[in-house]
């Protein structure tokens, strides 16, 4: 979740996020997670995101009590993001890795929600889609993120009930979240 977003949610100054963000990470409530900037390009947007380990925390914070209230809230795809990456911290963490997870954003608004670096060179670049059904459009991103050449797994996981592979783009259920966790090691 982005900082100014957070802090138009929670009707907070900036400064007063900061401070809580400094507790809450040191209490290891909270991750923050960088950009990657393996000269990808230079029109990145660099400015970190913060992701709780715990999502109900979260939605805590932002007065949401029921599950309903959660479905429809209108940052529900950045709390499905937050979730997602989240447990791939922390099954990282588990697995006694060092986690190794960032996010790519052009100053145009192209962006993959999550990179994970694997230790043979390997990057899994990961979209985070909240919605319930599939959409070609979710694609687009790794269209143009795909044109650095590298070694790159492109998924997506997605808040819907069914698997497959797309345009050699690997849709995930979050039913399935295990297996993509599995891959991230």
């Amino acid at each position: 979740m982005r900082a100014g977003t957070l802090v138009n949610s929670l009707s907070w100054g900036m400064s007063r996020l900061l401070q809580c963000a400094t507790l809450v990470t040191a209490s290891q409530i909270k991750q923050k997670s960088d950009f990657i900037a393996n000269n990808f390009n230079k029109r990145l947007i660099k400015a970190p995101k913060l992701y709780f380990y715990d999502t109900g925390l979260a939605c805590s914070l932002l007065k949401l009590t029921s599950s309903e209230m959660v479905s429809t809230y209108y940052l529900y795809g950045a709390l499905f993001e937050n979730f997602v990456i989240s447990e791939i911290i922390k099954f990282q963490y588990h697995s006694g890795l060092r986690p190794s997870v960032y996010y790519w954003r052009e100053s145009n608004g192209l962006e993959i929600d999550c990179i994970v670096e694997k230790g043979n060179k390997e990057i899994m670049a990961i979209a985070i889609k909240g919605g319930l059904t599939f959409n070609k459009g979710w694609l687009k991103n790794f269209r143009t993120f795909q044109k650095y050449d590298m070694n790159i797994r492109n998924k997506i996981i997605y808040a819907g009930e069914t698997s497959t592979v797309l345009s050699g783009i690997r849709v995930v259920s979050w039913y399935d979240l295990l297996s993509l966790l599995n891959e991230t090691i």
